[in-house]
């Protein structure tokens, strides 16, 4: 994802969900400078990577706790929403959980979920892509443990069932 963001081959939600991870976690900064100066001499000779297809479904989330409703938002997902947290049209879809869906198209859904701390989801699996920042609080699932600037990555051959931390 980090090298994709470097050659310049992201989808737009996407790009603003790696470049926040970079405003939220410094460490990788270097790791991505390091690509997009290597760019001309590697990543320009490799085949593009496709992270949709015919089958699949692109899902970006970006996860916050319910208790953050004002949560700031870093400046590169601002821009790409154009408003703030409050402004978005937030719907329940499940139990202790809210999505404000912010874009739709080509390479699936973007939305943004806010769900109540201990939250326990259903296994489940994906038909494709799902990128997850943790904008606030953390949350836990099969992979590991994921905190605020962290990126989560599923797809269809992964089975798992996130927790959203009690506090």
């Amino acid at each position: 994802l980090l090298g994709a963001y470097a050659a310049r081959t992201l989808d737009a939600p996407l790009d603003a969900l790696v470049e926040s991870h970079l405003d939220m976690k410094a460490d990788n900064r270097a790791y991505v400078a390091a690509l997009e100066a290597a760019n001309g001499v590697f990543l320009a000779d490799l085949d593009p990577v496709p992270l949709t297809g015919r089958d699949r479904r692109l899902v970006n989330i970006f996860a916050m706790r319910e208790t953050d409703r004002l949560a700031p938002m870093p400046a590169a997902l601002r821009r790409y929403v154009g408003c703030g947290l409050s402004q978005l049209p937030w719907r329940a879809v499940l139990s202790g959980v809210e999505q404000a869906v912010i874009a739709e198209g080509g390479f699936g859904e973007a939305c943004f979920l806010r769900c109540r701390a201990g939250k326990r989801f259903r296994w489940h699996a994906h038909t494709g892509l799902e990128a997850i920042l943790v904008l606030k609080g953390g949350f836990s699932n099969e992979q590991g443990h994921y905190e605020a600037g962290d990126i989560a990555i599923a797809d269809e051959s992964c089975i798992h069932r996130p927790v959203v931390d009690d506090a």
